[in-house]
């Protein structure tokens, strides 16, 4: 089930890669839908295809996870604004 999800946020940033914010917000909601391994599997299928475009994005957004995580955070906390409730 779960690689379903993954490839399905990865049409949904390629669908909206046209838009910073937009590719934004969704690579924040794809964080909170996926689990770790899947994350990284994320982030590897975007520097692939958009560190030309959105490079500064994902550094940002995966800098930030590695941050939390060294500082002993269990769980990533996502904006209200990007959460899927």
């Amino acid at each position: 089930m779960h690689r379903e999800m993954l490839k399905h946020q990865q049409l949904v940033l390629r669908n909206v890669s046209h838009s910073e914010e937009l590719f934004t917000k969704e690579l924040l909601k794809s964080i909170g839908w996926l689990d770790q391994t899947e994350i990284w599997m994320l982030r590897s299928w975007l520097e692939e295809n958009f560190s030309n475009t959105h490079g500064e994005i994902i550094r940002f957004v995966f800098d930030g996870i590695h941050r939390l995580q060294n500082d002993g955070a269990n769980r990533l906390v996502i904006p209200a604004e990007a959460r899927r409730d």
